[in-house]
């Protein structure tokens, strides 16, 4: 069979110039390329292996180059050429590009702050406060603005588990309209995009769908996905937990279960017809009032009138000597990981873990099982 030669970036830039005879603009910060009308700034093809890409500018299309003519082996993210051994900063996880392929540092910016749910869920929000929330049903986890249908948001469903509370199920990241990617819990290789399949790969690489590269990249780590967007958000999906990091650009933008994104915890507890409500370990209203409109459980649309108090009731029914038993069971296995931030409040949830199956009637074995899950899901995260 014969092959024939690929054109050059030469040949594919006097097509993009001269090769659109069907589009016109009197527009002069549009350009016109494969027959259609384009805005200023926008990248109308991109070579990464040779760090060139055409992009219009000012109504034409110009030819540019990252640093020099000739460089090779760069990486693109969401439109943007880095350099080969140059880093990408400002979506949280730092990225170095290595010979063409993105390669995550494994170091967080220090001024992005995180939101996590673990277990049944606690949550502790993006401003540093703890709570715990063991309801069932679809929840927004953090969202852009208060309305219904936010640009960008993590939406999360909760089933029951260990009959006092609920775990995480499924979790749908929204990088952007045409970017939403969904994730079930007990898949860590396999996510949905735009509602196809999508198997992510240990090496970073940007994420496809039906209708080409979006600007997302994934990759797996140890039992776990990473999706870092185009949206400043960066997401760790892993068993029974889930981390969101956000950048200083959604500043007061944020709500949801991981509270109001302002660096004051004062008000985290703003519920989404922005009414802030007191802080507590258990709230009520707050967190109900982040239930999305859509629901796949039809319980979940029953009108709940107890869920307009403020607060409700730790569920353990333990004394204080059964519960100091259960923090017992909790200390040996998790002692190595003393040295990691919260680990008194890892003690706590774990001790009142060890009572919800106790509750449901559960024995030691159960509860040591369950205890190196608990190890697990705070070793994954403990050099972030």
């Amino acid at each position: 069979m014969h092959l024939q030669p690929r054109p050059s970036i030469y040949i594919v830039l006097s097509l993009a110039v001269f090769g659109n005879v069907k589009c016109q603009t009197e527009i002069f910060e549009r350009c016109c390329y494969a027959e259609e009308s384009v805005p200023h700034g926008t990248v109308v093809f991109s070579h990464p292996q040779r760090c060139f890409q055409i992009i219009c500018q000012n109504g034409r299309l110009i030819p540019t180059y990252v640093n020099q003519k000739g460089d090779q082996n760069c990486c693109e993210f969401n439109g943007r050429l880095t350099p080969n051994g140059k880093e990408l900063g400002g979506h949280c996880m730092i990225m170095k590009c290595d010979a063409g392929i993105w390669k995550p540092s494994g170091k967080i910016e220090d001024c992005c702050s995180r939101c996590s749910l673990y277990d049944d869920p606690h949550i502790t929000t993006l401003d540093g406060t703890k709570y715990d929330w063991h309801r069932r049903c679809n929840y927004s986890v953090t969202q852009t603005s208060y309305t219904t249908e936010p640009d960008v948001g993590v939406f999360s469903k909760f089933q029951g588990c260990n009959v006092i509370a609920s775990c995480l199920s499924q979790t749908t990241f929204r990088n952007d309209p045409n970017a939403i990617i969904s994730l079930d819990h007990g898949d860590v290789t396999t996510v949905k995009v735009n509602g196809y399949d999508y198997l992510v790969q240990s090496q970073a690489s940007q994420v496809k769908s039906q209708d080409g590269k979006l600007p997302v990249l994934a990759w797996t780590h140890e039992n776990c996905i990473f999706l870092m967007g185009s949206s400043k958000l960066l997401i760790l999906h892993c068993p029974h937990r889930l981390d969101i990091w956000a950048h200083p650009f959604h500043t007061e933008k944020l709500n949801g279960l991981c509270g109001h994104y302002n660096g004051a915890p004062e008000d985290d507890f703003t519920d989404r017809y922005e009414r802030v409500h007191a802080l507590s370990y258990w709230p009520l209203a707050f967190p109900h009032s982040w239930l999305t409109p859509e629901q796949s459980d039809f319980q979940c649309d029953v009108w709940c009138p107890e869920c307009l108090e403020e607060t409700t009731v730790d569920p353990c029914q333990a004394n204080p000597e059964r519960r100091k038993y259960f923090e017992a069971l909790c200390r040996e296995p998790l002692k190595h990981l003393q040295d990691t931030e919260d680990f008194d409040h890892y003690m706590k949830t774990c001790a009142f873990d060890l009572c919800a199956i106790y509750q449901r009637g559960g024995n030691e074995t159960n509860a040591r099982n369950w205890v190196r899950d608990v190890e697990r899901m705070i070793a994954v995260v403990k050099d972030f």
